[in-house]
């Protein structure tokens, strides 16, 4: 335990005749109390560590002492050892700044962990925007450097066993080599370059999640490649009863099991309002049936869920009525898709076939989209489009989403009114040949790992990105602004 390791630094420290036995002064009586202090606070942690080993101990002790001040009035002693602060208060004619390494300064602030972080950040508490508290401590620690007339720099080369390196702007060297005069350390320098794409990807194996990659490298290349090639993802909320996502899985079964029993327009319209209503009951039931064995959810739940299925699944069929002659061609159609170099699989939620013998690609939707998520370049919503130029051997001539929410249902097609009037245009040939064009240009973007800092609507992308904490595009524009010392106190302008 701590309470043991404690014990054990006070026997090691004795080994090396600390402290020394008489009459100690002031500088050393002030040492001396800063020790005990340290060794209470760490006792104090014991019954919250349990047992540990030596390093966790070392560790601990350290950061403890790193937070701590030792308040000691400078004698005129030839050489003083003092922390940052004191550094900056009392100047000296030359200064050996220690410990410049890139995983060793600045500090990171801890942030209190009863408040709400996001109250934090929106004070500017310290801790809370890592890119602005490193600017202001390096802001402060150039004017201290400025004013003294000779500064050398070290740093540790290997924390934790890891190489470490100079914090960029100063020529530090290593603080295990610094003192042999016999060794001639170079200095380092560094040169400043734009790293805007990671590693390949393998094209030999098929993507996968697609369609997302598709999306998010559209949106931002560095989201995309953190998502997709580094694997950072978001935790799920939790939420009563099904989230939204379940809740669509929902929708697209019921949608899909409803058009396999009706096949056509032409029975859509020949069935009886009671008889539809009849099916509806019977394909949610089913639905309903097999979902809730894979979900945990109490059984009265089920109830509500399967009433409010019924009441979507009835009102898309409106929709579905007021349209001309269709059938339904396939469901869940699985698709071997090619796009550049890049292959993967995809599902299309429904094909159907027009009275004019081309096909309507369909996909349903449980929230809000526009014909404009389908605009090129950097197309938002490349679903479709993907599908659409992707169709072997079918005179694809529409592509639609299914928009099935309560209250809101419609059909959002391109072109316009095609699932309903047909309207053939030359403008869709033109239209499939710029989806080709720019998806192309983003699969090759994916393949060769372009993972640009390059938001497509910068005040609303970076704003709901889920990846901030790794990128920090908005807190760019914080760190870089112009940082003063005014009366001793870092000032923001």
């Amino acid at each position: 335990s701590l309470i043991d390791w404690q014990a054990q630094f006070e026997k090691e420290l004795a080994l090396l005749a600390w402290p020394a036995g008489g009459v100690l002064v002031p500088d050393e009586q002030d040492l001396l109390i800063a020790w005990r202090q340290l060794q209470d606070v760490l006792v104090s942690l014991s019954s919250f560590t349990g047992l540990c080993t030596r390093r966790h101990a070392c560790y601990r002790l350290t950061t403890i002492a790193q937070q701590r001040t030792l308040n000691t009035a400078l004698r005129n002693e030839t050489i003083a050892i003092v922390n940052f602060d004191e550094a900056a208060v009392y100047g000296g004619d030359a200064v050996a700044w220690c410990g410049l390494g890139q995983f060793e300064w600045p500090l990171a602030t801890a942030v209190n962990p009863l408040l709400p972080f996001a109250a934090q950040r929106e004070a500017g508490l310290p801790g809370t925007r890592v890119g602005q508290d490193t600017a202001l401590a390096m802001q402060a620690f150039r004017q201290c450097v400025a004013v003294t007339n000779a500064n050398r720099f070290s740093f540790t080369a290997l924390v934790d066993d890891v190489p470490n390196r100079p914090i960029n702007g100063f020529d530090a060297v290593d603080q295990q080599t610094m003192n042999r005069a016999e060794t001639k350390t170079a200095s380092l320098s560094f040169t400043e370059c734009e790293d805007l794409l990671g590693l390949p990807l393998a094209t030999e194996v098929p993507l996968s999640n697609a369609v997302r990659f598709f999306a998010d490298q559209a949106a931002c290349p560095f989201c995309a490649y953190v998502a997709h090639r580094l694997g950072s993802d978001t935790v799920e909320e939790p939420a009563m009863g099904l989230d939204p996502r379940r809740r669509g899985e929902l929708v697209h079964l019921a949608v899909a099991a409803l058009w396999e029993s009706l096949q056509s327009s032409a029975a859509l319209k020949n069935h009886s309002a009671e008889g539809l209503q009849r099916l509806v009951k019977k394909v949610v039931d089913e639905v309903i049936n097999a979902y809730q064995r894979e979900s945990r959810q109490l059984p009265q739940y089920w109830p509500l869920e399967a009433d409010r299925l019924q009441r979507l699944l009835n009102e898309w069929l409106a929709v579905e009525t007021e349209r001309g002659e269709f059938s339904v061609e396939a469901t869940e159609k699985r698709l071997e898709a090619e796009i550049a170099r890049l292959r993967f699989n995809v599902r299309i939620d429904r094909i159907d076939r027009l009275a004019n013998d081309t096909v309507a690609v369909i996909d349903f939707k449980t929230g809000v989209d526009t014909r404009g998520s389908w605009a090129a370049p950097r197309i938002e919503q490349p679903q479709l489009p993907i599908y659409a130029t992707n169709l072997r051997g079918d005179d694809v001539s529409a592509i639609a989403y299914a928009q099935i929410r309560s209250g809101e249902c419609k059909l959002v097609d391109l072109p316009k009114s095609a699932l309903s009037k047909l309207n053939e245009s030359d403008e869709w040939a033109n239209q499939l040949r710029e989806w080709r064009h720019d998806l192309y240009n983003t699969a090759e973007q994916i393949a060769a790992g372009d993972a640009a800092i390059d938001p497509k609507h910068p005040a609303t992308t970076c704003r709901q990105c889920d990846q901030q904490l790794l990128c920090r595009a908005n807190e760019k524009a914080a760190a870089s602004r112009e940082i003063t010392i005014v009366d001793g106190f870092l000032d923001s302008e």
